[in-house]
């Protein structure tokens, strides 16, 4: 057990549970724990290779939340063939202007800000995995004049614009996100979210029985194969005339 955060302001101690779902059956395809300290990212790949060799195939598209959209994530799913459907993380900056609003040229290797001022300055920088990176600035004195600065920096030393390890990954991600393809594919995952719901709060996986991360899992496990036999009810009950008739058949 470790501790964990939900978000910047709330903090929890205990595990992550993760969860499969095919999305065309609604069955828990896989389940895996994690300590409350590790990133909800962590165990996707592992649980890709689980799927892989208990179910003869791999999945070619992932729908999850922004807490799986890290472009880490995405390079390294990309290199097995799997397009990764999430919002990018740390692309909303409220009124003010985020990265996402500024050109980035990887060509030319320039950024332009929305007052169409361009900068070609940058100074190498390491990120949180210590992987040099660009961070672009632009003159002080141009941002002090600017008519958009409130918008966008308090900066005294202008605005400066980091780029992401994997940015050509996270441009293609950011403009994916902005088709009608992705907001349709995303509205799915609705889906997956009232499985975890159900497992929640009709199973009490909120509450964890047991200390460790192997029995909690096992707990996730039990819990998940409850939800799928009551899913295989239903639809065993849809693919045929009545719930009698299904059960008959069941027990021939």
């Amino acid at each position: 057990m470790h501790h964990g955060r939900k978000s910047t302001s709330t903090l929890f101690d205990g595990y992550k549970v993760q969860i499969a779902e095919d999305l065309e059956t609604e069955l828990i395809t896989d389940v895996e724990a994690s300590p409350g300290n590790v990133h909800d990212s962590d165990p996707v790949e592992e649980m890709l290779t689980d799927s892989a060799e208990r179910l003869g195939t791999a999945p070619t598209e992932i729908i999850g939340d922004s807490h799986y959209g890290s472009t880490d994530l995405r390079a390294d799913l990309a290199q097995h063939g799997v397009h990764f459907i999430a919002k990018l993380p740390g692309t909303g900056n409220g009124d003010r202007f985020s990265k996402a609003d500024f050109a980035i040229d990887l060509e030319a290797e320039t950024v332009t800000c929305p007052a169409r001022h361009t900068t070609e300055k940058y100074h190498r920088q390491r990120d949180d995995k210590g992987r040099q990176v660009r961070s672009y600035r632009f003159p002080a004195a141009t941002c002090l004049a600017c008519p958009l600065k409130p918008r966008c920096t308090r900066s005294k030393h202008g605005r400066s614009i980091t780029l992401n390890y994997h940015e050509r990954t996270f441009q293609e991600a950011y403009a994916h996100n902005q088709t009608e393809e992705f907001k349709a594919k995303y509205r799915r995952r609705a889906l997956v979210e009232r499985k975890l719901s159900e497992l929640l709060w009709r199973h009490r996986l909120w509450f964890g029985r047991f200390v460790g991360t192997r029995k909690t899992r096992l707990q996730a496990l039990w819990d998940a194969a409850a939800v799928n036999l009551k899913r295989l009810g239903k639809l065993l009950e849809a693919a045929f005339e009545s719930p009698e008739e299904a059960m008959l058949r069941v027990a021939a």
